[in-house]
């Protein structure tokens, strides 16, 4: 039997943001492969835009990583959901409106 704890960060920096990080009954840090897909960019878009109220263009590569990575998991499963995503046709348009 396993047994999972839940351990729930909290980071004051211009606001707050929450990270969720899964132990096990030892202490040892569980990287769970079932956290949404692009859930660590979107947190760090989150905590970049926390930062940078007055200047959200400062996030711009960050944006960028959330997008490419929703687009590679869309590609790998259409049908994926996930959400720190926009819908499919959202990631597709701002990749085109936004090239590299």
């Amino acid at each position: 039997m396993s047994i999972t704890l839940l351990l729930v960060i909290v980071h004051h920096v211009e606001g707050i943001s929450i990270h969720l990080r899964s132990f096990d009954y030892l202490g040892f840090e569980i990287q769970s492969s079932n956290s949404p897909s692009c859930q660590s960019q979107a947190c760090d878009l989150h905590d970049c835009l926390g930062r940078n109220t007055y200047h959200p263009e400062k996030c711009d590569r960050i944006l960028r990583q959330l997008y490419e990575c929703c687009q590679e998991m869309y590609k790998a499963n259409p049908k994926s959901e996930s959400s720190a995503c926009p819908i499919p046709p959202v990631v597709d348009r701002w990749m085109k409106d936004h090239p590299k």
